[in-house]
């Protein structure tokens, strides 16, 4: 079964150079096993310092895992690499949705091999958490396979055995001999029914098979034997599969917890599924009150010894999982809380405290999933107030501060996690903000985000592309680098969006007296292009944050340079997101709050300069959507609120305007040769036109089409949606609406329409929807003035539509329709639609009556006789008939 099940619609840009290169090795070791084996453990042991890419880029890889895993010749080994790399390649992209390897893994479960069976679960476990593929694992086959999996140390009618006896390495007789059985139910059917035994009958039957290890042969024949001397039914060969082979290695210690694992994980690939609706137990245990107090159990500070680490990290992520989402119950969670006052949750903090503030342990990997999977359970309880109480008596706080504190650089992932839970508990308890403050908590993330960055600084670290990252830096480095550019977004996040601020007024004077978050901000933004813009937005928030929480702090600000770096970098070459474009006028506004900043950027003048930069070729493409409206109505705002900087703005939207009429009528560039380097603008071409391109906005384009004498409509029309989606807030004022005509954006926009590229179809799209409404929001504000410009732009098209045409003879006559230009009927259809816009927009006021004037009356009497001359040439032409089908030869 292949990955991707239907053609994608949109194309998918290209991986950067390092990410290709892992692709390019990948396909060429594809006929090869073993090279296909050395290639895919070498990617999944090798950092992956890259953000998050599209699935449907890795469709080719895909398909040769999906060959491998479907292969029965394949060695187990090179089956879990294949799984590795599948689970490598969903935790890092997005549309998980394209995945359809199910059939696979759902055989896979089946394995005699419980190295391909945990490396399956580990898969599911990420298929389970976004709900685009959560839905798809709720099958009923694949989750009674899970539930098969989860109840391998016990049965339906029976309470689960415990797992703890089952992690010492020397067991008891007792367990031994339980251990070593493998015990399941049945229910037989009467038409299966022998007629001769009368234990055979119809109903519930227990299957026993004791002292399972000593049977010979291999366990594919003894579970043939078992299942023709019990004629056990189908359904039930997989429980028996998965007990038996439980059962004849359970005398093998490590093979024993082996299979612990993939019982623990089963569990929480099944409690995860269970969010999706919250139902799927109706048919199936999943979890039961004794499965519970297992996991908790192991868990216990006395059974620390005893349990490996791995196994209680496994045990803290089941819990987590059942107590998430739709899983979570009143009985589960006052359960889990009640534990925490025989010290289970105080052991298990002081225990993750001392593992990973040790810098010099060997398995520090371990000790770092522990500390990951203890932070995520306490999450489980922030929004209970009793799971609140016993988290801050066990002494979470004094474990997460410490730990930012302390803790080096390696470690990044595990202290963003940490950071990320400051916020989910500060959020939800007021007890733990004070225990924050008092633990100096504002000063410890300042004094870790001024040493990350600093780090990265002197190390050379260059966020600034993941290509030029693969090419100049190994991969350790990058791989640090990430980490530490993941923290330190965390810690300004925290600094600047928790509900509740962290950060008291006298905090942002001292710190903004200080020289670390200072020289921080200077850095991220002298350096925007070097961090990203996920960095460069996070410290444009917390600058804003700050300022509106202490305006006193705008002296320090100014006299530091911080103000300066952030207008230089508005104004140059700053990196680009829907969000930095959302925050930039956000920031403007808190610069503007005191005279000296307001003059400052009246200096800088930065605004002009970033609506030329967000109006290139490949921006434009990245910031569709509701992001023009937003920027629009944030810009409408800072106006509003500081008069003075109207002209500049509306200047700035003049300049865009003019950029994207200058840029229609450059000349094309030539089309890129290599697969995938169309950009996010376009599409693949529908059957049957080839070479089409699909604009963003819906147009096709032929080839050739709007580019051969400028810039192609999948530019332009995407370009002209964003500037009139950005006016049209705009438009709403009087003020704002005469600074644009004054400036001749007006005459700007009705230029538009005698562009190449503009088609008759344009009309009909958004582009064109929110031209006519631009302009019509305009004249409800100036409509004698508009109403000229736009009435000799409608009175040109006409005399051009008239040009060597008798217009007496047109109305008498018949006129072909295909005579008429193309290029002219755009022209007037354009305007009409723009006339259009503007009286829906004076309809029901006194402007209306702007129209009744000479002019309007000129431009009313030729618009008649052209309809009627196309009515009548309509009307003239023969209906088109259908030529006959003739074969191949004639």
């Amino acid at each position: 079964m292949a990955p991707v099940a239907q053609k994608k619609k949109k194309s998918v840009s290209a991986l950067c150079e390092g990410l290709d290169e892992i692709r390019r090795n990948i396909e060429a070791a594809a006929d090869n096993p073993t090279e296909l084996f050395n290639t895919l453990e070498s990617v999944v042991a090798s950092p992956w310092p890259y953000e998050k890419g599209d699935l449907s880029q890795w469709v080719s890889v895909l398909d040769i895992v999906d060959a491998e895993l479907g292969k029965e010749e394949s060695s187990s080994e090179l089956k879990v690499a294949c799984l590795k790399i599948t689970r490598q390649l969903l935790e890092n992209c997005s549309n998980r949705h394209v995945y359809n390897t199910y059939e696979h893994l759902t055989k896979l479960l089946g394995s005699n091999e419980c190295p391909v069976v945990m490396a399956v679960l580990r898969v599911l476990s990420v298929l389970a958490t976004p709900r685009s593929t959560r839905q798809v694992l709720c099958e009923p086959v694949l989750i009674s396979r899970l539930t098969a999996l989860a109840s391998i140390w016990g049965s339906a009618y029976e309470a689960t055995r415990s797992l703890l006896p089952c992690c010492h390495q020397t067991v008891t007789p007792a367990v031994m001999e339980v251990g070593t059985s493998a015990k399941i139910q049945i229910y037989r059917a009467a038409a299966t029914a022998p007629a001769t035994p009368a234990s055979r009958r119809e109903g519930l039957e227990d299957i026993v098979v004791e002292r399972a290890h000593e049977l010979e042969g291999s366990d594919e024949e003894a579970f043939s034997r078992i299942v023709a001397e019990n004629e056990v039914p189908s359904d039930a060969h997989f429980i028996l599969r998965a007990r038996l082979r439980l059962a004849r290695v359970f005398p093998d210690y490590p093979a024993r917890l082996q299979w612990m694992r993939v019982q623990i994980m089963s569990i929480t690939v099944l409690a995860q599924c269970q969010a999706y609706n919250g139902n799927i137990t109706a048919p199936y245990v999943v979890v039961n009150e004794e499965q519970l107090a297992e996991l908790i159990e192991l868990l216990q500070p006395e059974h620390q010894e005893v349990v490996p680490l791995d196994i209680q990290t496994l045990a803290l992520k089941a819990l987590s999982g059942l107590l998430s989402e739709k899983t979570r119950k009143t009985s589960l969670l006052l359960a889990s809380t009640a534990v925490s006052h025989q010290a289970m949750l105080s052991s298990l903090i002081s225990r993750a405290k001392a593992l990973i503030l040790n810098e010099q342990a060997e398995d520090i990997v371990e000790r770092l999933r522990f500390g990951e999977a203890l932070l995520a359970f306490s999450w489980m309880f922030a929004s209970s107030s009793a799971g609140v109480t016993a988290l801050n008596n066990s002494g979470i706080m004094h474990f997460i501060i410490p730990a930012i504190k302390e803790c080096g650089a390696r470690k990044g992932r595990f202290l963003s996690l940490a950071v990320k839970t400051l916020e989910v508990l500060m959020n939800y308890s007021g007890d733990m903000h004070q225990v924050f403050r008092d633990q100096d908590g504002v000063n410890v993330l300042v004094a870790r985000a001024s040493a990350e960055m600093q780090g990265m600084l002197d190390d050379g670290g260059d966020m600034e592309t993941e290509e030029a990252a693969a090419v100049t830096r190994p991969a350790k480095n990058r791989k640090d680098d990430f980490e530490r550019c993941r923290l330190l977004g965390s810690i300004l996040h925290l600094l600047s969006s928790a509900a509740t601020p962290i950060a008291s007024a006298a905090d942002v004077r001292e710190l903004m007296n200080g020289t670390l978050l200072p020289n921080l901000l200077k850095a991220i933004f002298d350096h925007s292009k070097r961090w990203g813009a996920s960095i460069y937005e996070k410290g444009a928030a917390l600058l804003t944050e700050f300022i509106h929480q202490e305006p006193g702090c705008m002296p320090q600000v100014i006299s530091l340079g911080v103000a300066k770096s952030v207008l230089d970098s508005i104004a140059g070459d700053f990196p680009l997101s829907r969000g930095v474009v959302n925050m930039i006028p956000a920031v403007l506004g808190a610069l503007c709050l005191s005279q000296a900043g307001l003059r400052i950027v009246e200096e800088v003048q930065p605004i002009s300069k970033f609506m030329k930069a967000i109006c290139a070729d490949k921006k434009v493409a990245m910031l569709q959507g509701d992001c023009p409206s937003n920027l629009g109505m944030q810009l409408e705002e800072l106006m509003r609120h500081n008069p003075s900087l109207l002209e500049t703005c509306m200047a700035g939207c003049v300049d865009m305007a003019k950029h994207v009429a200058l840029r229609a009528l450059e000349p094309p560039k030539p089309p890129a040769s290599s697969e995938g380097s169309s950009g996010p603008a376009s599409e693949a071409a529908p059957p049957g036109e080839a070479g089409a391109v699909v604009a963003t906005s819906g147009a096709v384009v032929a080839p050739g089409e709007g580019g051969a004498e400028g810039a192609p409509a999948s530019y332009l029309f995407p370009a002209i949606e964003f500037l009139c989606k950005l006016l049209e807030p705009l438009m709403s004022a009087a003020e704002h609406a005469r600074a644009f005509v004054r400036n001749g954006g007006l005459a700007t926009l009705l230029s538009y329409m005698d562009l190449p590229q503009i088609t008759r179809e344009f009309v009909k799209l958004e582009a064109g929807k929110f031209l006519s409404l631009v302009i019509g929001k305009a004249a409800f504000h100036q409509p004698q003035e508009i109403l000229k410009d736009v009435i000799a732009a409608t009175k040109k098209a006409l005399d051009n539509l008239h040009d060597g045409k008798d217009g007496k003879a047109a109305v008498g006559g018949a006129v072909s329709v295909k005579a008429l230009e193309e290029r002219k009927l755009v022209s007037l259809e354009l305007c009409v639609s723009i006339l259009s816009g503007i009286i829906g927009c004076l309809r029901g006021t006194s402007a209306v009556f702007e129209w009744h004037n000479q002019g309007g009356t000129a431009i009313v009497e030729p618009l008649v006789e052209v309809y009627v001359a196309l009515r009548i040439a309509a009307a003239a032409e023969p209906p088109a008939v259908a030529e006959p089908v003739e074969d191949a030869a004639s």
